[in-house]
């Protein structure tokens, strides 16, 4: 497992912190802003001068619009609609262009890196191809600490070991998931244990 080959034998994924292109909030704007642009462009083209005669669409069949206010409100609803199911979808997960997986191991904690390759990491580009980047960090558990000190390491190993990467600019790691749980996490517990504690498969 890659977990053994970067933190030694014993090693164990405990979770994945997402790394998203932008902020929630800013990933919502350039939907509005993109939808308005697009729904509208498209809309003006096909209803304003209304049409009376047939055209046809992009998968080749003969569409025909009427004149009146409530089929063209209900044309363009339909349209807003189509971009909803094209280009819309929420920030979680379909925003992300990398992750970072935390390790505990014996006497320690660690993370590895996972980025995309090339620059594909663009506003409305879906596809994403992930390569492994290898260790960002590691750093030793003292049994004298307590939850909160460790996850408040944690936190700050992981900002340092990504605030001066090129390939962080600009992007958001979702730190809500250890937020939540780090500050109640038995760390000793999970970096301490012997060999026989571990339980056959």
């Amino acid at each position: 497992m890659s977990g053994d080959y970067h933190f030694g034998k014993g090693s164990k994924k405990i979770f994945d912190l997402l790394i998203y292109r932008c902020q929630e909030k800013q990933y919502c704007e350039e939907q509005k802003r993109d939808k308005k642009r697009d729904a509208d462009k498209l809309i003006r083209a096909l209803l304003d001068p209304p049409l009376k005669s047939p055209i046809t669409d992009t998968s080749g069949e003969r569409v025909y619009f009427s004149t009146t206010e409530e089929e063209r409100a209900k044309f363009a609803a339909d349209l807003r609609r189509d971009w909803d199911y094209k280009h819309g979808g929420p920030w979680t997960f379909n925003e992300a262009v990398g992750l970072i997986s935390i390790f505990v191991a014996p006497y320690k904690l660690g993370g590895l890196l996972y980025f995309p390759e090339g620059r594909i990491m663009r506003h409305m580009k879906r596809r994403r191809v992930f390569l492994k980047g290898g260790k960002l960090f590691e750093f030793n558990v003292s049994p004298e600490e307590d939850a909160e000190t460790i996850y408040r390491n944690l936190r700050r190993w992981l900002r340092n070991m990504t605030s001066n990467l090129h390939f962080m600019r600009g992007r958001v790691i979702d730190f809500e998931p250890l937020d939540v749980l780090g500050p109640h996490i038995d760390w000793i517990g999970i970096t301490h244990r012997r060999p026989d504690d571990e339980v056959a498969c």
